[in-house]
C-alpha cells in the first residue's frame, strides 16, 4: 500500500488526555500519556482560484478522533461574505506563510 500525504481541515472538538500508569497485568512498563483529539471534518473543502492558498468549506462532517502527534498546525476560520453558510480558511503554513510587514 503506497501511502499519500494529504491535507486535511476540521474543527477541533476535545483535547483528550488518557493516563496510564504502570501495570504488570496489562504489560505497560512505565506510566505513559497518550493525547487525542476530536476533530470534526470539514466536508470538501475547495482551494480558491485567486492564488492565495485560501480554502472554502460550507459543510462539517462526521468526528474522528486521532493522536495528537498528527495534528499539525492550528488555523483560523472566517465568514465567507459571498455566500450565506460558507467559511474560508485561514492556514498561515502554506504559501500565506511567508507574508512579510514592510514598515517604511
Amino acid at each position: 500500500m503506497d501511502l499519500e500525504l494529504r491535507t486535511f481541515y476540521g474543527r477541533l472538538q476535545n483535547i483528550i488526555v488518557i493516563c496510564f500508569t504502570k501495570s504488570h497485568s496489562l504489560g505497560i512498563t512505565k506510566s505513559e500519556t497518550i493525547f487525542l483529539a476530536a476533530i470534526q471534518a470539514c466536508v470538501e473543502p475547495t482551494a480558491a482560484l485567486n492564488g492565495l492558498d485560501l480554502h472554502y468549506y460550507s459543510k462539517m462532517g462526521r468526528v474522528e478522533i486521532v493522536d495528537m502527534t498528527c495534528v499539525q498546525c492550528v488555523v483560523g476560520r472566517v465568514k465567507d461574505p459571498n455566500t450565506n453558510n460558507g467559511w474560508v480558511v485561514v492556514d498561515r503554513s502554506g504559501s500565506l506563510a511567508r507574508a512579510v510587514f514592510n514598515e517604511q
